[in-house]
């Protein structure tokens, strides 16, 4: 059983999902589908009608469709989608050095992620994610969302490890810092694309602008699994 563990965000923690949008689609784009005549016009729309993942897949699917797709189903053009967006997720640079030398110094490494089980596991599967994490869990999976608490326990459970021997990196304020600090996790905020909201108290133990930062936070090496 190990004795600490770092468990992680996925989507803007360690996988570049705002990247992998933009190119699936420029995919779109190019393949001369869309009524827009704007290509920058088309991407900033796209990830607009996203939401930054919060709208809910048909509901985006259909919007997109209805506004820049409108000859095209919303189902084939989701199934397109998912069946291809991820093939090869684009990682942030220091996400796998950073696992790899959490994997050195002996800790266990977790994921816990909003989403939709085979999107999600794409990510992880279609990089060299899947290789370095001990424990995966997946709030389509488990019927649980970020920030609830029980979210964050089941994982703990599965990397064997207490809530006060393990810290979650995540860029979501409400979701992520919020959520494990509230669960016992000591929460670091990885700030990207999001604010701190003025309506949430701080409540992460620091705040960083790359995972590499993360590094000199951490205690020593735990000992061996």
């Amino acid at each position: 059983m190990s004795k600490a563990a770092v468990v992680f965000d996925l989507d803007e923690t360690l996988v570049d999902r705002r990247a992998g949008l933009l190119r699936s689609a420029k995919g779109l784009w190019d393949s001369g589908r869309t009524t827009m005549t704007d290509g920058a016009a088309f991407l900033a729309r796209f990830m607009e009608l996203d939401g930054n993942g919060r709208v809910k897949r048909p509901v985006f699917f259909e919007r997109l469709c209805a506004e820049c797709l409108p000859h095209a189903d919303p189902i084939e053009v989701a199934e397109t989608f998912v069946a291809t967006a991820w093939n090869e997720p684009p990682l942030f640079d220091d996400a796998v050095p950073v696992l790899r030398e959490l994997k050195e110094r002996g800790y266990a490494i977790g994921i816990v992620s909003n989403g939709q089980s085979r999107t999600q596991r794409a990510k992880i599967d279609n990089s060299a994610l899947g290789g370095l994490v001990d424990a995966v869990t997946i709030s389509g999976e488990l019927g649980i969302d970020k920030p609830d608490a029980r979210i964050f326990a089941h994982a703990l459970e599965q990397l064997g490890v207490m809530a006060e021997a393990a810290w979650f990196v995540g860029d979501d304020p409400r979701a992520d810092v919020q959520g494990a600090a509230a669960a016992g996790l000591h929460a670091i905020w990885l700030q990207r694309h999001l604010a701190w909201p003025t309506d949430l108290v701080p409540c992460h133990r620091a705040r960083i602008a790359v995972l590499a930062e993360l590094l000199p936070l951490l205690p020593g090496a735990p000992g061996p699994r």
